[in-house]
């Protein structure tokens, strides 16, 4: 004896058959992507109803016909919104994540939509995700952010957002992260690349010309990521060992710190002669607010924070005058908070930006760490190998 669930869903698979007329798949789909909605875990249990048949009939159609494709990629961005199964499932049985790709890169119709499947499945499964798309392009980053870019260009910022947090999502992934930083594949060190058209400046880019709030939170997302990268990696390159990417970050162009440091900072800093004199030729005599977006203000502290991780990185922070930029941050937020005007930072950033000038202003011989340390976040590690 079946129940109601099988019986409905046999009959939801039968009239999604690429052989129905449109009008009936349409219609099909609209209940469909309606039974795809609650987060409550129902949703999960009708994709997966019938080993997966409601599931792969949406893949199945999605594969073979173009004209349903804004409807079935609609439906499993709402499956894997909240089902980790389903997500797995369109991964490993379907061609539909590399349809989304392209219908993105190439602004189908559908790109919207698709770019919304993207999300959902990279933020599931992001390792899978970018071994099906580096398949499909090996530079399939540098492809979605050129369509990010294009797009800003253009004024059609909504849709690239969503690429934005796919991005995000991909660049939790130290393959990611060094290819965006330095330009590099997975095996070369960031001083050997010879890439013209490198990630990285396109990503400062969107922080900086970018509208649209998420757009520019996608990118201080994506640049924060790539300060957590300070994995010792033994590169040698003229006899100086390449210790994660904090190196080819935080160089001589200065490109990576102006980026994270420009939005913290703000017109009215009181910053004297000398301190000017520190900062990057880029910041001395700032004319341009402090970004609006607080999420943008944190996910750049915290980065600037991540750097310390590492003695070149606490050190080129203090020698281009990060501090002096940090303490005026700090007492602006003092000040908002004394007026009663809308707070700068949330409790938990300023204890952050605290933190981050309590490292900038000691001298390194007092920060107390071994220096064969190549990272303090290694500290913990060691700890808990001598107490075993």
């Amino acid at each position: 004896m079946t129940t109601d669930l099988e019986v409905n869903v046999d009959d939801l698979v039968k009239l999604l058959s690429p052989t129905m007329s449109l009008i009936v798949r349409r219609k099909t789909m609209e209940i469909v992507t309606q039974l795809g909605t609650p987060l409550d875990g129902s949703a999960g249990k009708y994709f997966q109803a019938q080993d997966f048949a409601l599931g792969r009939a949406i893949c199945q159609l999605c594969e073979a016909t173009a004209s349903d494709r804004t409807e079935t990629l609609a439906a499993l961005t709402n499956y894997t919104s909240g089902s980790i199964e389903a997500a797995d499932f369109v991964l490993e049985h379907s061609k539909c994540v590399e349809i989304a790709y392209t219908s993105v890169v190439t602004n189908a119709l559908y790109s919207s939509v698709a770019s919304r499947l993207l999300v959902n499945v990279s933020r599931h499964f992001p390792d899978r995700v970018d071994q099906k798309l580096k398949a499909r392009n090996a530079d399939y980053i540098g492809a979605l952010l050129a369509e990010i870019k294009k797009s800003v260009e253009v004024g059609d910022e909504d849709r690239a957002k969503f690429v934005g947090f796919t991005l995000v999502n991909l660049s939790t992934l130290s393959p990611i992260r060094r290819y965006i930083g330095g330009g590099e594949n997975e095996s070369s060190p960031p001083s050997t690349t010879t890439t013209t058209n490198r990630p990285l400046p396109i990503v400062c880019e969107l922080l900086t010309t970018a509208k649209t709030t998420e757009i520019r939170e996608c990118a201080a997302d994506i640049l924060r990521n790539l300060a957590f990268d300070d994995e010792d990696t033994h590169f040698d390159t003229d006899d100086e060992e390449y210790v994660g990417l904090h190196g080819s970050l935080l160089d001589a162009s200065d490109e990576y710190l102006c980026a994270i440091l420009a939005p913290l900072m703000d017109v009215n800093d009181n910053l004297d002669d000398e301190e000017m004199g520190k900062l990057p030729v880029r910041l001395q005599y700032y004319e341009k607010e402090r970004d609006a977006s607080d999420i943008v203000r944190q996910k750049l502290i915290e980065a600037l924070f991540q750097l310390c991780a590492t003695k070149h990185g606490r050190q080129v922070l203090r020698s281009k005058g990060v501090y002096p930029a940090m303490r005026e941050l700090d007492k602006a937020t003092e000040e908002a908070e004394s007026k009663k005007e809308r707070k700068l930072l949330s409790s938990q950033q300023e204890h952050t930006l605290h933190a981050l000038i309590g490292i900038l202003i000691r001298y390194e011989s007092e920060m107390d760490v071994d220096p064969e340390l190549s990272s303090i976040r290694e500290l913990g590690t060691v700890e808990e190998q001598e107490h075993e």
